[in-house]
């Protein structure tokens, strides 16, 4: 699965390897609500990737491109090579004996690079001002869901019925939760139970 970093604002995306090439998927919410595998026609010989393993569960790829620099004065104009970097994490079956409803009447404290989160699913972190806002404008706000693609399960962040970022999650019972697929280190999070 893609790892979103703060440049990136598309859907969520996945890699599936077949043989030696890197086929690309974007994930998409089925009517059921379910999230579902959609191949989006992009598949990439691994030998013409450049890449390296950052931990062995993830992955980083190289892709070239041209970075435009545009100014007023068009004489300022420049263009450059540049690589990019993406990061893909393997997903692993989530560890838990809850199921989704029991999951999501649980709440959790964590904290990645001293930001705070507060995981309460099914709620809004919004304020009871901008919650007000958002109704008279006919949105739905921000909510934090359990979201599910196989045998993995994700804190879905939603934005007006809008997926903003899956965090897998590595296990989750009763007194906390462990999350993956952080831009940076650390990589991985415990949350644990708020009472």
């Amino acid at each position: 699965m893609y790892v979103k970093d703060n440049d990136y604002y598309g859907e969520p995306r996945y890699i599936i390897f077949d043989n030696d090439k890197a086929v690309r998927f974007d994930i998409e919410t089925e009517k059921d609500g379910t999230l579902q595998l959609k191949q989006n026609g992009i598949a990439e010989e691994m030998a013409a990737i450049r890449h390296e393993f950052i931990t062995p569960d993830r992955l980083r790829f190289f892709t070239k491109a041209i970075h435009y620099s545009v100014y007023r004065d068009e004489s300022q104009n420049t263009t450059e090579e540049t690589e990019l970097a993406e990061e893909y994490l393997r997903l692993e079956p989530t560890v838990t004996s809850l199921t989704k409803e029991e999951i999501q009447n649980n709440s959790y404290l964590a904290q990645w690079n001293k930001e705070k989160l507060q995981i309460r699913f099914n709620t809004t972190p919004d304020s009871e001002i901008i919650q007000e806002i958002n109704k008279k404008n006919n949105r739905e706000g921000r909510k934090l869901v359990v979201e599910q693609l196989g045998d993995t399960l994700f804190l879905s962040f939603l934005n007006n019925s809008q997926r903003e970022l899956l965090l897998p999650i590595k296990t989750i019972d009763q007194e906390k939760i462990v999350l993956k697929g952080f831009p940076s280190e650390p990589y991985e999070i415990t949350g644990t139970r708020i009472r």
